[in-house]
């Protein structure tokens, strides 16, 4: 979403993205590895290899979904000739991703607070 915002207020510097994008990698490297932490701890021990190896077909199939979705959005939006106009839909797309990153955010968050207690 910084991303978005910085090249939509016209602040899309390179250094700025540079930054930006940096910060965005750390998160998702922190991220798989946690998740994945987490969910063969809250399974039981027998079915640790086989959340893992769920989970990362899940990751991976997302992710081809993902790539193909903000690509065709991405390329029907930056389909006039010029930098403004690709910024402009890169822009857009990244706002789109956010706003699909909020979304998981919201559902998972919704989704552990239903989950039963253990005792």
């Amino acid at each position: 979403m910084a991303i978005s915002a910085a090249l939509f207020t016209g602040h899309g510097r390179e250094p700025l993205l540079l930054v930006l994008l940096g910060l965005g990698g750390l998160g998702l490297g922190l991220m798989f590895s946690a998740l994945t932490g987490h969910l063969i701890t809250v399974v039981p021990a027998d079915y640790a290899p086989d959340i893992s190896g769920v989970s990362s077909t899940t990751v991976t199939i997302g992710g081809a979904i993902g790539v193909a979705a903000l690509g065709t959005l991405y390329l029907s939006l930056a389909s006039r000739p010029g930098a403004l106009a690709a910024t402009h839909a890169y822009a857009i797309t990244t706002a789109a991703l956010g706003a699909a990153a909020l979304v998981a955010v919201l559902t998972a968050r919704l989704a552990l607070g239903r989950r039963p207690s253990r005792r």
